[in-house]
C-alpha cells in the first residue's frame, strides 16, 4: 500500500464490463520521486479531492473490490482507506 493525495475525479464516457459504476479518481503518491506521477484508482470509499488515502496496487486492487475473485476487476490501483491529515507525519505529505 502507498499513501496518496486525491487530485481529481475522472469522468470516463465509457467503461469496460466489470467496472461500470466504479468511481475513478486521480491520485498522486506521496513521496514519489516523479513529481508528475498520477495514477487512476478505483474509489469505492467516495474520497474527496484533497483527501489523503491509502491505495493498493496490482492484483490486490481487484481483490479489494471483489474479495475471492480479484480478476473480476481489471484495475491497477484502488483506494482502501481514507486517512485524516493530522494522523500523517508532515514529511510524508510533501
Amino acid at each position: 500500500m502507498r499513501l496518496a493525495l486525491v487530485k481529481g475525479i475522472a469522468w470516463p464516457s465509457r467503461k469496460i464490463d466489470g467496472i461500470e459504476g466504479t468511481r475513478i479518481v486521480l491520485v498522486s503518491p506521496a513521496g514519489s520521486t516523479d513529481e508528475g506521477e498520477t495514477l487512476a484508482a478505483a474509489d469505492p470509499l467516495q474520497a474527496s479531492v484533497g483527501d489523503y488515502v491509502l491505495i493498493t496496487e496490482g492484483q490486490a486492487a481487484g481483490a479489494a473490490l471483489q474479495p475471492g475473485n480479484p480478476s473480476a476487476y481489471p484495475l491497477d490501483a484502488a483506494i482502501v482507506a481514507i486517512i485524516q491529515p493530522d494522523e500523517v507525519r508532515p514529511r510524508l505529505l510533501d
